[in-house]
């Protein structure tokens, strides 16, 4: 996350400038994130995000994807998925033993997949979810909580 903006438009979201690297390049999404963090919590943030999501308006601004974040089974916390500083720009994650796809998806597509938190890693079912080798993870939310 190289930018952060205020929404212009809405009280809850930002506007992210991302860097995915020389494949991808720079894109925006728009977060609903206000509530949860500051700026300062999320700039420069190695954060994953779903970048094959069908674009959207979301209140007159364009998002070409979404940030993932793990939300507790209270819906009162939200922890940013973490991915290492190691890993270069625009890495595809994958589920061990998986074949990832690359073609565009939509919001309910997404929702088929439900990701949950185990031991503050990242699952589908039994699949775990992995970044060049390396553990995508999550702080301060407990075991069973969704990613969203």
């Amino acid at each position: 996350i190289v930018d952060i903006q205020n929404h212009p438009k809405a009280d809850k979201l930002y506007l992210f400038k991302v860097d995915f690297g020389k494949t991808i390049g720079m894109k925006q999404i728009v977060a609903g994130l206000r509530e949860f963090f500051s700026h300062k919590d999320l700039i420069e943030n190695h954060a994953l995000f779903l970048v094959n999501l069908k674009p959207a308006k979301i209140r007159g601004e364009e998002s070409v994807g979404m940030t993932l974040t793990a939300e507790s089974p209270d819906e009162q916390f939200l922890s940013i998925l973490h991915v290492p500083k190691d890993v270069e720009l625009g890495t595809q994650v994958h589920f061990t033993g998986f074949v990832s796809h690359n073609e565009e998806i939509d919001f309910k597509t997404f929702e088929k997949y439900p990701l949950t938190i185990k031991k503050s890693k990242v699952f589908w079912n039994d699949l775990q979810l992995k970044i060049d080798g390396k553990n995508v993870t999550t702080i301060d939310v407990p075991d069973g909580s969704k990613v969203k």
